[in-house]
């Protein structure tokens, strides 16, 4: 069990961690672009969305806060097997019981959760949306379960099946959509969701069961109570931080037409995408070592990990950044342009995705930086800035949505994500004892010349080559993987000319795990 699949420094983690998401990551915008294929930006998808709305944000919930508290709250148990055995059953049987209390009552409670947050679903639409809800309550239990076994995961260091599993809940969707469509319809996508569930907690549970071995030694009592208050407490947090699709949802059903509230989906899908690939699962992979460091007196190495990682957070997503920006109708385009996704979802689609790219550098660092507020448990800190990040959020939407439609609920996303950089940033200098701003701004600062000439490039080939409406999928896809490609090599190839620490840690760490035949960093 010493192998480097079991055991991983941070960057192998990272690496092997971001390759499976990828992966992960490519098939669930497989089955967004499915979804578009089959309902466009139509008013049946809206009722999906609403009805899955409550279902899907308790997931993400769970999901964000069992694995996040259960890494700092073990670190009680040491290695002592029969505490840690101890605390495994106890924690299963404990949260399997607050599970099942969250998936009766958003079950019972369906008719009145849609009422209110699906004001502007047709009557007709209502009995259709309380049946998706009443299937899609269970997977807040298979989801909630999964979760607390990929704790376990992490908590031992393991990151490649849990980082696998949203592969096959996206395949498992997929198959449903296909074999059940025609005599289902929007159902299908329901029943997938909820089969893709199950499937991922058997997984992981077999494969924390594995990996844990726990034993059933009934003398030993561990406490699972700090555990429990700690999960709650990051949960609180979370429903904060994921409040903002319920919030843009209820305004455009609301205030809005048809089809801005699947319109809204697919664009921040698009654009988190690559957050998702790659900061959030750093993030996710970073967060052991976060916190294995944040309990030790050595500051600097800390610090030397916030600088490296937020190095390469800003890289990346900077490139991103101006990619969506510069190409947003373009990718919309191959992304989704087919079926009963036409040019009017385009365009629909395209206003908020551009929103969403001017704050996604900012989201990507206040992503990261939540890491080290759950390291050191500071949860009341945390989540009083994000409460506070919620009401501009709100004030935000409530003002833009009126003049700017679902394009000013984006925009109001953004301002919120900066906002909470700038403050987050200030606060955890101040709780680290060290600056913060300095290594995230020049992080920043020293993007700016590589990114300049990346921006030109793409803005002179645009204008050189631009694309036609007349132009096939093919050759619109064709043409931004090679603009695209070339862009990012002339951008990395720039940095490594301007002596930049990152993409020679990248190209470092690439030949040591190409190179190396065996064994652990």
């Amino acid at each position: 069990m010493a192998s480097g699949f079991v055991r991983q420094t941070l960057l192998t983690a990272s690496l092997v961690t971001i390759g499976a998401n990828v992966l992960s990551r490519v098939f669930g915008y497989v089955r967004e672009a499915v979804i578009a294929d089959f309902y466009g930006t139509s008013a049946i998808l809206d009722t999906f969305i609403l009805a899955f709305t409550v279902p899907e944000i308790l997931s993400f919930v769970i999901f964000s806060a069992l694995p996040t508290a259960l890494i700092p709250a073990t670190q009680t148990v040491g290695d002592d097997h029969a505490r840690e055995s101890s605390l495994f059953w106890r924690g299963l049987g404990a949260f399997a019981v607050v599970l099942a209390v969250l998936t009766a009552a958003t079950y019972l409670l369906r008719e009145p959760i849609l009422s209110f947050l699906g004001s502007g679903i047709a009557p007709s639409a209502m009995p259709l949306a309380t049946e998706l809800t009443g299937i899609l309550a269970f997977f807040v239990f298979c989801r909630g379960l999964e979760a607390y076994f990929r704790g376990w995961l992490y908590k031992k260091k393991h990151f490649v099946v849990p980082a696998l599993s949203p592969f096959l809940l996206n395949v498992i969707v997929l198959g449903a959509i296909y074999a059940l469509h025609g005599e289902l319809d929007i159902r299908a996508l329901a029943w997938g969701f909820l089969a893709g569930g199950v499937f991922q907690l058997v997984l992981n549970g077999l494969f924390a069961l594995w990996v844990v071995k726990p034993s059933f030694s009934p003398a030993v009592r561990a406490a699972v109570g700090p555990l429990v208050r700690l999960s709650l407490s990051v949960a609180l947090v979370e429903t904060i931080s994921l409040a903002y699709p319920a919030i843009d949802r209820y305004l455009a059903s609301r205030f809005l037409g048809e089809g801005q509230i699947a319109a809204l989906r697919y664009s921040l899908f698009l654009t988190q995408l690559a957050p998702g690939m790659l900061v959030v699962t750093f993030a996710t992979a970073s967060f052991p070592w976060i916190s294995d460091i944040s309990a030790s007196p050595d500051r600097q190495r800390l610090l030397d990990l916030y600088r490296e990682s937020v190095g390469l957070i800003v890289f990346v997503m900077m490139l991103v950044t101006l990619g969506l920006l510069v190409f947003g109708r373009d990718i919309v385009r191959v992304a989704y342009e087919r079926g009963q996704f036409d040019a009017v979802s385009r365009e629909l689609t395209l206003g908020p995705l551009l929103a969403y790219a001017t704050g996604l550098v900012f989201y990507s660092i206040y992503i990261y930086q939540m890491r080290y507020y759950y390291a050191r448990r500071l949860m009341l800190r945390l989540g009083s800035i994000l409460g506070a990040m919620l009401l501009i959020k709100v004030v935000g939407s409530v003002a833009l949505v009126g003049p700017l439609g679902h394009t000013g609920l984006a925009l109001a996303t953004t301002i919120t994500w900066t906002a909470g950089f700038v403050i987050m940033t200030v606060d955890l200098s101040r709780q680290l004892g060290w600056s913060v701003l300095r290594p995230t701004s020049r992080a920043i600062v020293r993007t700016v010349p590589y990114a300049v000439v990346a921006l030109l490039y793409w803005l002179g080939i645009a204008w050189l080559w631009p694309s036609a409406e007349s132009d096939s999928l093919l050759r619109v896809l064709v043409r931004l993987v090679a603009v695209g490609a070339t862009g990012a090599l002339i951008y990395f190839t720039v940095a490594l000319a301007l002596k930049q620490p990152e993409p020679k840690r990248l190209l470092d760490t690439l030949k040591i795990k190409l190179g190396r035949s065996g064994g652990t960093r």
